[in-house]
């Protein structure tokens, strides 16, 4: 069985406080067919839609695991976004169509780490999305402090660790972290990809993160972009490769590039909202956000 525990004395300075980790990541304890303080497609079943989050007894330790299987969505309440197929949850509330992301935290932890299987069909992906924020009260707007991504396509059959780590845009400490998870990315076209989650934590120690200061390497402007976001690098790069990546974890754009120290992307057919760019190059992989309206 699984230990279950609460640590009452905090160890300041090096020592990253296990007590505070992600709500019920260990998936043991659940109301009705979600695990409890997480909401997931399981309510689109309110509509006529299939079941696709499960209570499975196929763990990694303990009693259960999550088991998210894609299924076609037939029926989508009006005024939201739901994609065609879907499999997925996210830490959180749910009061009819109003979602409250995330839960309260304040550390700032080098990792976040899990165990999974994953079976795709076809040429499908699974991902989780990872961001801790700062709702900054002079500015009203909630502000990204780190993000991790993970993206899964191959066949893993027995339970495999994935462990990655958090890019940091900020000294600041955070005081929420927005996590979520699916079997499918959103263009998925079909169902049946089946992801099995189990021991989501955070790791690594609350003080001391490096922060990557992307813009040492490269500037984009303008921010917010309404058609194009201008891309410049301090120096000319032999092999710059792009990703653009929605809050959703959705990559929209993907492109390689030989040579070369400006380029742009167009952005006037996104959808409004925040994004990631994640620049990989022979100094490095450097993330920042940008807003597109």
């Amino acid at each position: 069985m699984k230990s279950k525990f609460t640590i009452t004395v905090v160890f300041a300075l090096f020592y990253f406080n296990p007590s505070a980790q992600i709500t019920n990541g260990g998936f043991e304890s659940w109301s009705s067919n979600d695990p409890t303080s997480w909401v997931s497609t399981n309510g689109l079943m309110f509509f006529g839609n299939p079941q696709t989050i499960f209570k499975s007894n196929d763990a990694h330790s303990g009693s259960f695991a999550c088991e998210m299987v894609a299924a076609k969505i037939t029926t989508k309440p009006s005024g939201i976004f739901v994609p065609d197929y879907g499999g997925s949850i996210f830490l959180g509330k749910q009061t009819f169509t109003s979602s409250q992301w995330g839960m309260k935290y304040t550390y700032r932890p080098t990792h976040v780490e899990y165990w999974f299987k994953y079976k795709p069909v076809g040429t499908d992906t699974a991902n989780g999305l990872f961001i801790l924020t700062r709702w900054d009260s002079v500015q009203a707007k909630r502000d990204t402090i780190a993000t991790a991504f993970t993206f899964h396509h191959n066949t893993d059959t027995i339970y495999t660790k994935a462990s990655v780590a958090f890019t940091y845009y900020s000294s600041a400490t955070p005081d929420t972290a927005i996590i979520g998870v699916a079997s499918v990315a959103l263009s998925c076209d079909h169902a049946g990809s089946k992801f099995l989650l189990d021991d989501l934590n955070f790791t690594g120690g609350n003080v001391g993160v490096s922060v990557i200061e992307a813009s040492a390497y490269f500037d984009i402007y303008p921010n917010p972009s309404h058609e194009i976001l201008n891309i410049k690098f301090n120096k000319n790069y032999s092999k710059v490769s792009l990703s653009l990546y929605n809050l959703l974890g959705k990559e929209v754009v993907l492109d390689v590039y030989k040579n070369i120290q400006e380029t742009n992307i167009q952005t006037s057919q996104l959808e409004a909202g925040l994004y990631l760019l994640k620049v990989s190059n022979e100094d490095g992989e450097f993330t920042r956000k940008f807003w597109v309206q």
